[in-house]
């Protein structure tokens, strides 16, 4: 066999060798699967090409030797014919299943055969499916192996055979990986951090290494270092003898002789590949000019790391000479600005910007300087309103926090109030659904701001600004400042002001969880002026007739068409506005008054808008409408996508469309494409309409197929971008409906009626009868075939899953008995196993009741310092011991944390009970809190009680979890408590009393001494320690007017705390600010109070939002 593969190379050399390396830049588009390569000992080999090239290296599996090796792409050539017919000389073996004692001696027979010793092998059995011999080596008995010439003549050193399964490239990748976490370490570079730095070595733009300015006096001390070392040591001394891969050296660089430190990551025949650690490159170096290293210079961590530019790629994958030329000039030998995005396995994504006030980043200018990049950079504008992504990103840039973007999408159907119209093609508009929640923030932020001062930073580009109008606090964006005034823009409203910038506070972190509330909108593209005053124009009687309109905040709803970008705007929602007092969309309304025509497409102005989703339609859909469809695409067992029938034709000529377009195009066309529109290459061959998105792979892509409803991960080769020509393409409206099976289970998901449904359903013509379109486009069906319901069938298969003993919980729709399998031969699953039943809950399920975990035992007459954690009047309110806070802030953290937060499990509907505690997360900072289920409001909400704090919130079903077992072991923290020593002079306590006490104890530490207790409740006396003397709340409220005095037996004494607990709760103190503080569940809506502690207080008018309900 020896001589066989001696041939194989010395036939691959006479085709192959002479072909200079000029000749071959990239890989031949006809390659093949099997190739010819050149190895590491300079030898031809028959490979085989499992992986898609990385850059300029590409892994190839030798397929005669059985190992992998990275190697030049100008070192691969299709393999001659003839060489395809030669069998594999290597094949895979296994040990197969033996004791430890046997499995040693063999791993050392083994050993011994790596060394050069000849193997006598007997093969026991042959795993078909796998393709892998079960072996036995036998003794070789001091076989030696005759010399010949050796074929793979490389050096590697086998007692390390644990890695000789890793070809070079990953090896390399693993150094790099242990390499950066140590200069990570000293750096201390987070997400978000600036500094200036310089590029020690380019790759290209994907790859390249920086050090900081911080650590140059420290590099430049041990480069001095290591001159005076290394000018003493002679050529034949202190060499590296057998240098294992990963072991630290110092290498010389042939360019100017010098030594420097390196790692040892690839063996040669004559030397090693090093990489030069605090630089970046990889080079060759013979075995004589790697020398050992001395401890004082092997100690500093790495001082180059390697970074990759933030959102800059090759269009066709490859980076070329004359790109990376430009890209090292552009770098090289300067100081640079670097901001690091992300941090990503052994690389930091970074933008560069070179140094001085107003410079150009250098991915936007290598975009502009060369056709071949593809940059997603955004434009800036240079007006005053900025897009929500743009204004996201320069917040990430200054490590600052930023505001949260609602999540619409097209198809979103919301009941909204305008805010702000300006014309029928720039409006804003707020969602009901949000208002309260925009209501409490506000309420928060009048009462906080106007007691407080937050400085505002000067990268700083979120705050908060005091309307001069209404006298208000909004959240609002700086988007441009100008000496000392800046422009903002109000986020919950979208109106833009200016403002002095010492008018400006900074934000609070708890005011930032409340996404941006108010999104840009446009009719646009739906109609356009009837007689435009200029270009686009609308005048100003069609803008005031659609105030008008809009004017009425309680009947409009809004269905969000399609996005488009627009310059200096950013993102902007089309949509369609619906108003129930006139019955009618906005848009008919104006088309029939003669106001208005239809808009008509052409080709688009890439420059100055370009469009972010393609068009929805419902089709006019509604709760009634029998259609027949096709089922183009299974989701699971209650969500599919289908096309209407009666839209084939449309499809058709889509399709035509599609391939008129994909036979045109070059790949140099250079027509200017929408971003995340594409056509894309599906299995079959053919192209479709698409939606792309980012994946982890530099080669790949994600495409949703919007006709079909499925998605794909296609090698880039495989995506086409649309033209800003191909209007029809662009506007036509996607045709892949979703449905949703109507009443069919889906908080538990199975496979086996999934697959029945594809089995059935998929790529038939059957009857849908829509019963109601939902909130995110989709529609809630019942499905026919003929007679026979689909929906029935599947909630049957669904019922025959579940566990059979009888739920805790009896959720609307859910079939009580077990109706068996249906006829298709499906087997149950608890019927075969592989089922869950109710009798054996995993231990994380099984709730503990209230009434057993451990009390804080309080008694009559202690003395402590409290919190007030939650208020629902002055006669039930809940606090937290001072003492228990670190306990209450270890707990959060600890169930937040990336550790356990991935390993929480969610609740079955089975084992969901109103007795037990979970861990829920509170909508407003989407954090776990422990919590006690109080009632299940529907199929989707639960209301529950979290425990540590008081309130009371209803929260999706998806949003309980299963609590670990050692947090049911703590406590309940919050203690509930009713004012001692007051009673209300009307009766009951009014919304101002309330309101009054709350400003008097929100956010202070208060002294708490109890009165009685009754029924677990405790009647408290509270006292505000302030620098005047303690003052007492009840006297407080009884002077402004609020309450009088009521008799108790007796008032406690100051004396010991008698406050302990028989749960032992950690107490380690964390940085961790305290969750928010769930305000009063009735809130002041009409007047506020101030509260001064010294007078009694006055009103004046609370500022209402125009959602406010």
């Amino acid at each position: 066999m020896e001589q066989d593969l001696q041939e194989i190379s010395k036939k691959l050399a006479a085709v192959y060798e002479g072909r200079t390396r000029e000749t071959n830049h990239g890989v031949q588009e006809n390659l093949g699967l099997l190739c010819a390569v050149k190895g590491k000992d300079w030898g031809w080999h028959r490979g085989f090409l499992p992986f898609l090239p990385d850059k300029s290296r590409i892994r190839v599996f030798f397929i005669d030797y059985g190992f992998f090796e990275c190697v030049d792409i100008e070192d691969v050539h299709r393999l001659p014919d003839g060489f395809d017919s030669i069998p594999f000389m290597a094949f895979p073996c296994s040990l197969g299943d033996v004791d430890e004692e046997v499995k040693a001696r063999q791993l050392s027979f083994l050993k011994s055969g790596l060394l050069g010793s000849v193997l006598d092998v007997e093969i026991r059995d042959f795993e078909e499916k796998e393709h892998l011999y079960t072996v036995t080596i036998n003794n070789p008995e001091g076989k030696a192996v005759e010399k010949a010439e050796p074929i793979l003549k490389t050096k590697r050193d086998f007692a390390a055979e644990d890695l000789t399964s890793h070809n070079s490239y990953l090896y390399l990748e693993t150094i790099i990986r242990e390499t950066f976490l140590k200069t990570l370490g000293i750096e201390e570079m987070t997400e978000g951090a600036a500094f200036v730095g310089y590029v020690t070595f380019a790759q290209n733009p994907e790859r390249f290494w920086i050090r900081t300015q911080n650590r140059n006096d420290e590099f430049e001390e041990l480069m001095s270092n290591m001159v005076d070392h290394f000018r003493e040591v002679k050529m034949d001394d202190d060499v590296l003898v057998n240098p294992q891969l990963g072991t630290l050296c110092c290498a010389m660089y042939e360019e100017d002789l010098h030594f420097y430190r390196a790692l040892v990551i690839s063996q040669l025949l004559h030397g090693c590949e090093v990489l030069f650690i605090d630089f970046g490159n990889i080079e060759k170096v013979p075995h004589n000019l790697i020398k050992k290293i001395p401890r004082a210079l092997a100690d500093p961590p790495a001082f180059a790391f390697c970074c990759s530019l933030d959102n800059v790629i090759p269009l066709d994958d490859v980076w070329t000479t004359t790109m990376c030329e430009s890209f090292r000039k552009t770098v090289s030998g300067k100081a640079l600005r670097v901001q690091v995005v992300q941090m990503r396995k052994s690389t930091f994504v970074v933008d560069l910007y070179e140094m001085g006030d107003g410079a150009q980043s250098i991915a936007e200018f290598i975009s502009s300087k060369h056709d071949g990049f593809w940059s997603s950079v955004p434009n800036k504008p240079a007006e005053v309103e900025v897009s929500e992504e743009q204004e996201d990103k320069t917040c990430k840039n200054t490590g600052k926090a930023a505001f949260k973007s609602l999540n619409i999408k097209p198809g979103c159907q919301l009941a909204v109030c305008c805010s702000c119209v300006a014309s029928p093609s720039d409006f804003w508009c707020l969602s009901f659904d949000r208002a309260r929640a925009l209501a409490k923030l506000m309420t928060k932020m009048q009462l906080y701001y106007s007691t407080h001062t937050v400085p505002l930073l000067p990268e700083d580009s979120c705050c908060v600004v005091k309307s001069p109008r209404d006298e208000v606090w909004y959240r609002a964006a700086i988007t441009d400042r100008q000496q000392a005034r800046c422009v903002l823009a109000l986020v919950d409203y979208g109106y833009s002001v200016q403002m002095e910038e010492h008018h400006l506070q900074g934000i609070l972190p708890e005011f930032l969880h409340l996404e941006r509330q108010a999104f840009r909108c446009s009719l646009s593209r739906l109609i356009e002026p009837a007689e435009p005053v200029s270009v686009g124009g609308w005048s100003s009687k069609v803008c005031k007739l659609l105030k008008e309109l809009l004017h009425d905040k309680n009947s409009l709803r809004c269905i969000v068409v399609s996005q488009w970008n627009i310059k200096n705007r950013g993102s902007c929602n089309v949509v369609e506005l619906y108003s129930n007092k006139y019955q009618q969309s906005i848009t008919s309304f104006l088309l029939e008054q003669g106001l208005a025509r239809e808009a008509t497409f052409s080709i688009l102005p890439m420059s100055s808008e370009f469009p972010e989703s393609f068009v929805y339609s419902s089709f006019d859909l509604g709760p009634g409408s029998k259609e027949e469809v096709f089922v183009t695409h299974i989701i699971n067992q209650g969500e599919i996508y289908c096309h209407l029938e009666r839209n084939i034709d449309v499809i058709e000529k889509l399709e035509m469309k599609i391939v008129e377009e994909t036979r045109k195009r070059t790949p140099g066309d250079s027509d200017a494409a929408v971003r995340n529109l594409c056509l894309a290459k599906y299995f079959d061959g053919l192209w479709y309409r698409g939606f792309v998105h980012a994946v982890q792979s530099a080669v790949h892509l994600g495409v949703f197929f919007v006709d079909y409803g499925n998605s794909v991960i296609s090698e880039k080769s495989n995506v086409a971008r649309i033209s800003g020509g191909c209007a029809d393409l662009l506007h036509t409206p996607m045709q892949a409906l979703r449905f949703r099976l109507a009443s069919v289970p889906r908080e538990e998901l199975y496979a086996d009626v999934s697959q029945w449904l594809s089995e059935t359903v998929l790529h038939r013509q059957l009857t849908a009868r829509v019963l109601a379109p939902m909130e995110d486009g989709s529609f809630d069906v019942e499905l026919f075939d003929g007679d026979a319901s689909i929906n029935e069938k599947v909630r049957e298969l669904v019922a025959s899953l579940l566990p059979k003993t009888k739920p805790l919980l009896s959720l609307p729709g859910q079939n009580k008995t077990n109706l068996g399998p249906l006829s298709t031969g499906t087997t149950s699953q608890t019927q075969r196993g592989g089922g869950v039943c109710a009798m054996e809950r995993p231990e994380e399920e099984r709730s503990v009741p209230l009434s057993s975990l451990p009390d804080i035992e309080v008694t009559e007459g202690f003395r402590t310092s409290c919190f007030m954690s939650h208020i629902d009047s002055l006669s039930s309110f809940f606090l937290q011991r001072a003492d228990d806070e670190p306990a209450i802030l270890k707990m959060v953290e600890d169930l937040n944390s990336d550790a356990l937060r991935g390993s929480l499990r969610r609740v079955s509907p089975t084992s969901l009970q109103t007795v037990g505690l979970y861990c829920a997360a509170k909508a407003e900072d989407g954090d776990f809190y422990r919590a006690k289920v109080v009632e299940v409001v529907d199929e989707k909400h639960i209301q529950v009680f979290f425990v540590d704090y008081g309130s009371t919130e209803v929260v999706y079903r998806s949003h309980i979890l299963a609590l670990p077992r050692e947090f049911k072991m703590l406590p309940c923290l919050a203690l509930k408590c009713t004012l001692a020593g007051v009673k209300p002079k009307a009766g009951e306590w009014s919304h101002r009393a309330s309101e009054y006490f709350r400003h008097a104890v929100l956010n202070a530490a208060v002294n708490v001494h109890v009165a009685d207790k009754h029924n677990g409740d405790l009647a408290v006396w509270l006292t505000l320690d302030k620098a005047k003397g303690e003052k007492d709340v009840g006297a407080l409220m009884c002077m402004a007017g609020f309450a009088e005095k009521a008799e108790l037996t007796r008032r406690p004494q100051d004396g010991t705390n008698a406050l302990c607990s028989r749960g032992a709760a950690p107490t380690t103190p964390r940085t961790k600010s305290r969750p928010p503080i769930a305000k009063a569940t009735r809130n002041v809506q009409d007047t506020k109070v101030t509260v001064d502690l010294d007078q009694k207080p006055t009103e004046h008018q609370q500022p209402t939002s125009c959602c406010q309900d």
